[in-house]
C-alpha cells in the first residue's frame, strides 16, 4: 500500500523513513517542522516548543520588561516505567540501587579514561561524557526513537550550546 505524507515534520519524516513506498509532501523549503534551530552567534534558538536555560540576568529582565510569557520547565525522563528529572545523569536517585552503582561506576570509567579516546562522533562523545552504561541504556535508546540513526553515525557538531558534558559532583550528589 502506497501512504501520502502530509509534512515534513518529525512524524511525518518518521513513518516515511519506515516505509519506502510512502511519498512526503512538505510546502516548507526545509524538512523538519518545528524543530528547527536557528544559530545566532555561539546561541541556537528552536522554532518549535523552546525552553529557557539561561541565568544570566540581563537576559531575563529582558523576557520580564517584554512580558514575553515564560514558565519553569520540568522535563522529565519516562523509563522502565520510572519518571525522574532529566538529564538522566543528574537524577540517578530514582532508580535501582544497582542500577545506580552500575551507571557511576561507568561513569567514573569513562572519566578516567577520558584522554585517551578519540571522539569521532555522538556515541564516542556520550561515552567519554556520561560513560558506556548510561549512554547504551538511555541515550541509545532515545537517539533512535527520536532521530532513528544509530548514535555511532551522528556527528558532533551540533552539540556546543545544547548539551553539556557530567559535572562529577553533580552525578554522585
Amino acid at each position: 500500500m502506497k501512504y501520502t505524507i502530509l509534512g515534513g515534520g518529525l512524524s511525518g519524516l518518521g513513518f516515511f523513513l519506515t516505509d519506502e513506498n510512502s511519498q512526503i509532501y512538505e510546502a516548507s523549503s526545509k524538512i523538519g517542522g518545528h524543530a528547527k534551530s536557528k544559530k545566532f552567534k555561539d546561541y541556537f534558538f528552536d522554532e518549535g516548543a523552546h525552553i529557557n536555560h539561561s541565568k544570566n540576568k540581563s537576559w531575563l529582565d529582558f523576557i520580564n520588561k517584554n512580558n514575553i510569557n515564560t514558565r519553569k520547565s520540568e522535563v522529565r525522563n519516562f523509563h522502565n516505567d520510572t519518571l525522574f528529572g532529566y538529564p538522566v545523569q543528574s537524577h540517578l536517585g530514582h532508580l535501582s540501587g544497582n542500577d545506580k552503582v552500575r551507571y557511576i561506576n561507568s561513569f567514573i570509567k569513562s572519566q578516567i579514561h577520558n584522554e585517551k579516546h578519540e571522539i569521532k562522533n555522538y556515541k564516542d562523545w556520550c561515552y567519554a561524557s556520561y560513560g558506556k552504561e548510561l549512554s547504551e541504556d538511555y541515550y541509545s535508546v532515545f537517539t533512535k526513537k527520536y532521530w532513528r540513526t544509530p548514535m555511532d553515525k551522528l556527528s558532533i557538531d551540533w552539540l556546543k550550546g545544547r548539551l553539556i558534558k557530567s559535572d562529577f559532583k553533580d552525578v554522585l550528589n
